[in-house]
């Protein structure tokens, strides 16, 4: 997780959801202990007085008429009530209309060994001499599901009876329901809106960070003037990152200019000195016997003077890659004989080599571009095929339309390019492994001056393929209609 903006939603949506839940758990159970009370104190409460004051000889007809006083206003919707003796056979004295048969009901917990003390509990009278009969236990409250509802009932035991009254709970658990589900809906929005709020507030800030970055991308080596301007929109803290970045780009600029100058100015300055010395060689060469032993180092020193003299052209024409400033004489031509042209004539070069050589061209495609640029492109593309090859191997050059563009491509086997070597070989002055091992000509400068000419076209060069017994290079360039223009 990089990102600044995941960060800052993940990390807002944790905590705030961490607290949200929190506080939501202990609120819940808060407000359910305070609803199971509430429920609980409509059975006990008047339970408790309805216990404390009736016995054996109470008149159970008119008993039922007074149960509206004991309790609110509509409660047999949803509360049962049943009284029974405590001795003998336990009968029922009385139960409402809506008590079920067989209902599971329970005694308080030992109920047998408050039956001994029943018969002797004193009866105490209140001050309107009403009979008053001690409860001998603490209300006893459980839980009971029958007949597809949930029930709470309290049951009392005094010395005469004992009193079970139950409340459906059914409204009460859907209320229960209803408020977790509004509870962890509304959990759920919040914490989607603090998310959204926080990739928003992430994103606001991090606008200068992206204009940075714009800018910054577009600084190139071939214009290194850019430079990112400030806006009163930034925070202060990114006014000081601007300036830095600035004041890096200046000096990378200076530096970056100083190189360009320097080569440049060196491969120029060059020149002169190595056309004197090989005109000097040539001369000296016409004046030596042939086959002496003069004659031969003078040899090597004009091949040496020739090859100082290639790298210098490199250089140069990279120099001005650089500064974008690449001479090109631009003009359509028949790409397709130009491919041909060269192909035959090193046809006979991989056939020496040992190579099998197959030739695919497209007939009739134009491209505009600098001829002899492009023929130096190509002239190394297809002496790279055939120069890093094996005994027996092939060579495969085509030429094709593709989406509007030419593709010259070059296909042969040779030995394997590194996984690590392959991002690198389009650097300048590298050569891999595989190149150095085997002792082949080369200073490392060929496919980094070919991609920069095909780039100056509006073309590119890639290494498309690359396995264990086949490298392919595609040179891409965009189509010309005819050869005028």
């Amino acid at each position: 997780m990089r990102s600044f903006r995941t960060k800052t939603v993940f990390l807002s949506v944790t905590l705030s959801g961490l607290l949200l839940a929190t506080t939501g758990v202990v609120a819940w159970e808060r407000l359910k202990a305070l609803l199971e009370n509430s429920v609980e104190e409509k059975i006990t409460l008047p339970g408790a007085r309805i216990a404390a004051f009736r016995g054996l000889g109470t008149d159970w007809e008119r008993f039922n008429q007074t149960l509206d006083l004991a309790f609110s206003e509509g409660w047999k919707e949803d509360r049962i009530f049943k009284v029974r003796a405590n001795l003998g056979d336990r009968r029922t004295l009385f139960a409402s209309e809506d008590w079920l048969a067989d209902f599971p009901f329970k005694d308080v917990p030992n109920f047998q060994s408050y039956q001994s003390q029943m018969r002797d509990e004193p009866v105490a009278r209140d001050r309107e001499h009403h009979d008053r009969h001690p409860l001998l236990t603490e209300p006893y409250l459980y839980d009971v599901t029958a007949f597809g509802s949930h029930w709470r009932l309290v049951t009392y035991t005094s010395p005469e009876l004992t009193l079970y009254i139950g409340i459906n709970l059914d409204n009460y658990l859907a209320d229960i329901s209803r408020i977790r589900a509004i509870y962890f809906g509304a959990l759920a929005l919040v914490i989607l809106s603090i998310g959204f709020g926080g990739y928003k507030i992430a994103s606001q800030a991090l606008k200068p960070v992206d204009a940075i970055a714009d800018a910054a991308q577009r600084i190139t080596s071939k214009d290194l003037s850019e430079r990112i301007t400030t806006s009163s929109q930034y925070d202060q803290e990114f006014d000081r990152l601007v300036a830095v970045i600035n004041e890096m780009m200046d000096r990378l600029e200076s530096s970056f200019q100083q190189a360009m100058r320097f080569t440049s100015d060196a491969s120029h300055e060059l020149k002169t000195p190595l056309a004197n010395i090989q005109n000097e060689i040539t001369s000296r060469l016409q004046d030596c016997e042939a086959d002496s032993v003069e004659h031969k180092t003078l040899n090597r020193l004009q091949d040496e003077v020739q090859w100082l003299k290639q790298i210098i052209r490199s250089l140069f024409l990279l120099s001005q890659a650089d500064a974008g400033t690449m001479p090109l004489t631009l003009a359509n031509y028949n790409f397709s004989e130009q491919v041909d042209s060269f192909t035959q004539d090193s046809e006979l070069l991989s056939a020496d080599a040992g190579l099998e050589t197959k030739i695919d061209i497209e007939p009739d495609l134009f491209i505009r571009a600098d001829e002899l640029m492009i023929g130096q492109v190509m002239r190394n593309l297809i002496s790279n095929s055939i120069k890093h090859n094996v005994p027996g191997g092939f060579v495969n050059w085509s030429l094709y339309s593709q989406n509007g563009n030419t593709v010259f491509a070059t296909e042969n086997s040779g030995l394997p390019i590194e996984p690590d070597e392959q991002p690198r070989l389009f650097q300048r002055f590298f050569r891999g492994r595989s190149t150095r091992s085997s002792k082949s000509p080369g200073m490392g400068l060929g496919l980094s001056l070919a991609k920069e000419i095909a780039l100056a076209h509006g073309g590119s060069l890639a290494l498309a393929t690359c396995e264990a017994d086949r490298i392919r290079f595609e040179l891409t360039l965009p189509k010309a209609n005819s050869q005028d223009g």
